[in-house]
């Protein structure tokens, strides 16, 4: 029962992720000490898509509530074990020790931050990724205080990645940036 749970939990409509997600051919590349920092609580269907494929995941977000719900999540889709959640200060705090294999940015997130702080924070991911590390920037959505980034735009604080776009539509859904 548990392996048909765990091989539901590996596909990306489990999570409501798009079936084509660049996280569905990133996650099995995925070691067990390979570590997968997903920024902000709207990607908490990532860092749980990640820790069914036995990456160490740790989801940081300023948002305790949303700390507390994806905490509650991973325990009952049975992946505490490879899931760690923090509340930090974005662009401020980075808990130390970490290097990322991949990095899950949640643009949604981002745009709440003011200009200054976004752009430290993404200076400080990628300081904090492993030569040819990944970062996954989503698409955000707009909300009534939020005014959303297109990941295009984000871009710009990628230069000398290799990066590739997930277009739908005319629009960039994602983009992906690999550290040299």
């Amino acid at each position: 029962k548990h392996l048909h749970l765990r091989e539901a939990q590996q596909t990306p409509t489990h999570w409501n992720l798009d079936a084509d997600t660049p996280l569905a051919s990133l996650a099995p590349l995925l070691g067990r000490d390979d570590v997968a920092v997903v920024v902000g609580a709207g990607s908490a269907s990532a860092a749980m898509f990640l820790a069914a494929h036995d990456a160490k995941v740790l989801l940081i977000d300023s948002d305790l509530v949303q700390i507390e719900a994806a905490e509650t999540m991973a325990a009952t889709e049975s992946l505490s074990a490879r899931f760690e959640a923090m509340v930090v200060q974005l662009g401020a705090w980075f808990p130390p020790g970490i290097v990322a294999g991949l990095v899950v940015i949640d643009a949604t997130t981002l745009g709440q931050l003011d200009v200054s702080t976004r752009v430290q924070l993404i200076d400080q991911l990628k300081r904090k990724t492993i030569s040819g590390g990944i970062h996954v920037i989503s698409a955000a959505t707009a909300t009534a205080t939020v005014l959303p980034i297109a990941p295009d735009a984000l871009q710009t604080h990628y230069t000398g990645w290799t990066g590739e776009r997930g277009i739908k539509s005319g629009r960039t859904r994602w983009f992906t940036a690999r550290r040299p």
